[in-house]
């Protein structure tokens, strides 16, 4: 088991702490996160991607866990020939970003 793991919030998150929060409490109310009383073994730094649309700052957070989980997974690389094929490897209710 990896030893434990804490990294700082990039620098959007607390120079937007205000909608930071509120995506939080969102994500809590979809029940995607839930709070915890004690520390976690792995606290992976929050980031906030910044988008403007129609004028308007629009902010979505990201977790970064990249630097601590990809020192201890083992890379699989899977090449797929025609993009039908992916249908046979994902299930309906898989997440999937666009």
């Amino acid at each position: 088991m990896p030893g434990p793991y804490f990294e700082q919030n990039n620098a959007l998150v607390p120079n937007n702490l205000s909608d930071t929060i509120n995506i939080v409490l969102e994500m809590k109310t979809q029940n995607v996160i839930e709070f915890v009383d004690e520390k976690p073994h792995c606290v992976n730094p929050k980031g906030l991607v910044t988008k403007v649309k129609d004028g308007k700052i629009k902010h979505r957070i990201v977790f970064d866990s990249s630097r601590w989980i990809n020192l201890h997974i083992t890379l699989h690389i899977v090449k797929l020939s025609h993009l039908e094929k992916i249908v046979d490897l994902i299930a309906k209710d898989d997440p999937i970003s666009t």
